[in-house]
């Protein structure tokens, strides 16, 4: 379910992205989900540390998609399931093209 609501600075109304309210169901989902550290994920993906940090987080692996902060934080949780199924898909249409 999505819930818009308005937020007034400065005597204007501004509205608000659409925020996605979880439902029961969507927890029950989520409890599936694996978070890891940047250091997990180096361990699992066998990248350096500072190559996540540097060369793939916001070119590759995206806020929102293949990762989180909680509440607002510094830390960054990063999603397994989502980058694993990432890196299969884009594995798999990198040998179906032709190369030259």
């Amino acid at each position: 379910m999505n819930t818009n609501f308005a937020v007034k600075t400065f005597g204007k109304t501004k509205h608000a992205p659409a925020v996605q309210v979880p439902t029961a169901s969507d927890t029950a989902k989520n409890s599936e989900v694996t978070y890891l550290t940047t250091e997990e994920l180096s361990a699992r993906i066998k990248y350096d540390v500072r190559t996540i940090r540097d060369r793939l987080k916001d070119s590759v692996l995206l806020e929102g998609r293949h990762y989180i902060r909680p509440f607002n934080g510094r830390k960054i949780l990063f999603i397994w399931e989502v980058i694993q199924s990432d890196m299969i898909r884009f594995a798999q249409l990198n040998n179906s093209s032709p190369r030259m």
